[in-house]
């Protein structure tokens, strides 16, 4: 794993720990911001092809870190 050290000589490995609230309110952050609805209905409008994937890829990609059984994927 690569490691930067900045100049107060302390060293970050360059990985980012999000917990699953986190996750979670930056879904419901940018769901809301860009298409008005809760991170839950994006999510299902998403599985069943009601929004195309270009416009919400990096919440698409960030709901990927979350357990397949999260309620957040409940209908």
């Amino acid at each position: 794993m690569k490691t930067t050290t900045n100049i107060n000589g302390n060293v970050h490995s360059g990985v980012v720990t999000l917990t699953r609230r986190e996750i979670v309110r930056r879904l419901e952050q940018g769901a809301q911001q860009r298409c008005g609805v809760s991170a839950q209905v994006l999510l299902r409008n998403y599985r069943s092809g009601k929004i195309d994937r270009s416009t919400v890829a990096d919440l698409l990609a960030l709901s990927n870190l979350l357990r397949e059984n999260d309620p957040i994927f409940a209908e």
